[in-house]
């Protein structure tokens, strides 16, 4: 399988950018989601969170860079309320086509003629890079790790801690942080979570901001409005792995 998505994601590397104590073999794995740079580095991580994790080695994930930059751009260069008037447009699209009843995928259908959909697109390939870091942390025996995303990034965790769930050895993720999260919460996805957790030894720590308008629009409308995003409200639920 991982052979497989390796010949579909543009881009996938895993570079080492500080080095911890030679004997704690812990490893802290950042991944970004939208970029706002032309390239895709560990600035933001690096500047903001010095003095944190001294003694682990760092690790930044770069994936798919290109698609990353077009989120990037539109999210940077928008208007605070376009998100607003970007779902407007949807609803108005479907609406010519079908008068009666908005369908959300039709609506789907739509955002190519507004924004090319790159975020459909990344949605997809951020579970495909999922399972790569899964299992590129399975291989690397005698490690533990704690997982650090973005937007896009927390997607990615997602889908590797479920990956490594099937694993029955004991869980190597120590904590994840999701910030921001671009991957479905509530009652709908819950269970997923439940067994995410069954990978991780300590707990998963999800921040999101009501104040999100990229998630409360953008995310919604291009996954078709059936899922809720962690990043604009809680996970669901009162598990003991889990903190939002």
């Amino acid at each position: 399988i991982s052979n497989s998505y390796f010949g579909e994601i543009d881009h996938f590397e895993i570079n080492k950018i500080a080095v911890g104590d030679r004997g704690n073999k812990h490893a802290v794995i950042f991944i970004n989601g939208f970029l706002s740079q032309e390239k895709s580095d560990a600035t933001d991580w690096t500047s903001n969170l010095e003095g944190n994790f001294n003694k682990s080695f760092w690790y930044h994930l770069d994936w798919e860079a290109k698609n990353l930059r077009k989120l990037g751009l539109f999210a940077v260069n928008t208007p605070k309320v376009a998100g607003f008037e970007f779902a407007k447009q949807l609803a108005k699209r479907a609406a010519k086509k079908a008068p009666n009843a908005i369908n959300p995928l039709l609506m789907v259908s739509h955002l190519s003629d507004i924004f090319a959909n790159p975020w459909h697109t990344t949605m997809v390939k951020a579970s495909m890079v999922g399972i790569l870091l899964a299992d590129a942390i399975a291989r690397t025996e005698g490690w533990t790790f704690t997982l650090v995303g973005h937007s896009l990034g927390a997607r990615v965790i997602y889908y590797a801690l479920e990956a490594l769930s099937t694993k029955s050895e004991k869980p190597v993720v120590r904590n994840a942080f999701l910030l921001g999260g671009a991957v479905g919460g509530g009652e709908k996805d819950y269970n997923g979570w439940v067994k995410a957790t069954e990978s991780i030894s300590g707990k998963i720590y999800n921040c999101y901001s009501e104040s999100d308008d990229v998630l409360k629009y953008m995310y919604k409308c291009a996954s078709g409005g059936i899922s809720i995003p962690i990043g604009y409200a809680p996970i669901f639920g009162n598990h003991p792995k889990i903190f939002d």
